[in-house]
């Protein structure tokens, strides 16, 4: 029997970052996450090797030094990455990084993108 994978969505909204579940059929939903501006810290991007590929993620950082992981399976992945100059001053354009952060492939590639 194949397990089905909680599938989550990632939005960039004014008061903030929220990351929440999608309900699938048969799976109820759960309560997500969500992160105001004003309390991120830092935002560091990096990848992880899957042997076959890699995968990317991004680590946000609230001022307690607890964090939250996001990566680029979930979905609205690229849309709140496009959005979060408007929100975080001085946050890097995505053309900025990302060909540095997916080449050379299977290496870590661990970058700060963001610090207050």
């Amino acid at each position: 029997m194949e397990k089905t994978r909680l599938k989550w969505k990632l939005r960039a909204l004014d008061a903030g970052l929220a990351v929440y579940p999608i309900a699938t059929k048969g799976r109820p939903s759960r309560d997500g996450v969500f992160i105001k501006w004003d309390d991120i810290d830092k935002v560091v991007a990096y990848k992880r090797d899957l042997l076959t590929e890699d995968l990317v993620c991004i680590k946000i950082i609230d001022g307690k030094n607890d964090s939250i992981e996001i990566n680029e399976e979930i979905e609205g992945f690229h849309d709140a990455l496009r959005d979060l100059p408007s929100y975080l001053k001085g946050f890097p354009n995505e053309k900025e990084y990302w060909g540095a952060l997916i080449q050379p492939a299977f290496l870590t590639n661990e970058t700060t993108l963001w610090r207050k």
